[in-house]
């Protein structure tokens, strides 16, 4: 399914070791958390991504405005692979994106 996409994802070789990491740990490092989602079909791209905690990693997946309002499928996906369940990222995409569609509603 990747490659239908046409997803790069890049997990730096710490990428394993974030969740026993602090976060005052990772400050000043190099991230170790990297998306770039391209939707070949709308066409879109979300941007480079770089993450230096899986918290700020997961929370940024279902942010619409910073992902370019690319690649939900790809995003929602890499959530449900990598950081919960699909009621997490339900709950997630509505918080990150209600007020946006509420101004788009008036």
């Amino acid at each position: 399914m990747m490659k239908r996409w046409g997803l790069s994802l890049f997990l730096g070789a710490m990428s394993m070791s974030l969740m026993a990491c602090g976060e005052s740990e990772m400050k000043g490092k190099e991230p170790t958390l990297i998306y770039n989602f391209v939707d070949e079909e709308a066409p879109c791209r979300t941007g480079r991504q770089e993450f230096n905690s899986i918290d700020s990693f997961c929370m940024s997946l279902p942010n619409d405005s910073k992902n370019n309002e690319c690649a939900f499928d790809q995003r929602s996906d890499e959530f449900l692979s990598e950081c919960g369940s699909q009621e997490e990222w339900d709950d997630l995409y509505q918080r990150l994106n209600f007020s946006k569609n509420l101004v788009e509603e008036n």
